[in-house]
């Protein structure tokens, strides 16, 4: 699964909003979480165990998508 649906999904199911999930990582708007759940942006290292724990999920479970996105591109760009 990919980082950006792992992130909506588990913020859904945890009954939080953008806004709550932000405060929670520290930033002081949505833009950045609603970013992240569009694939626009990725999670930085530091930040992991902070979303994981946020979202109840291990953070195994993030560096996972991430590999997932990673993987997706390089063959997608590979395929060019």
């Amino acid at each position: 699964m990919h980082l950006a649906r792992v992130i909506k999904e588990n913020r859904i199911k945890v009954g939080l909003t953008q806004k709550q999930l932000a405060k929670k990582l520290g930033y002081k708007t949505v833009v950045f979480i609603s970013r992240l759940e569009n694939g626009q942006y990725g999670i930085i290292p530091s930040k992991v165990k902070k979303l994981a724990k946020a979202l109840g999920i291990s953070p195994e479970h993030i560096a996972q998508a991430r590999v997932n996105d990673f993987e997706e591109k390089y063959y997608r760009d590979a395929r060019i």
